[in-house]
């Protein structure tokens, strides 16, 4: 089954993406971080970073949720309520936690 867009940060942050915050001279960015492993053809994994970047905290979060929501559309797929069947082998489709 494909995944429905996260909401807002704080359903990011409870399904288990890490939030690093930097500041600096030119506004805030944001990464929202998370090592996704289960790979149907035995995969180690890899971290998978979303970035936002704005003037204020407030604005580089809501980039950094959208860059998720983007990743995780290519990743598994628009959420059209029908099942995936992921890659097209034998092994089980995995997603990250939603």
């Amino acid at each position: 089954m494909a995944s429905a867009d996260f909401a807002n940060l704080a359903a990011a942050t409870s399904a288990g993406y890490i939030e690093v915050i930097t500041v600096d001279s030119t506004g805030y960015r944001v990464v929202l971080e998370k090592w996704l492993t289960g790979d149907p053809d035995g995969g180690k994994g890899f971290p998978a970073r979303a970035y936002g970047v704005g003037a204020t905290q407030a604005a580089a979060e809501t980039r950094a949720v959208a860059a998720l929501n983007n990743f995780r559309l290519n990743r598994y797929g628009a959420d059209t309520g029908q099942t995936s069947t992921g890659k097209k082998n034998v092994n089980t489709h995995t997603r990250d936690v939603t």
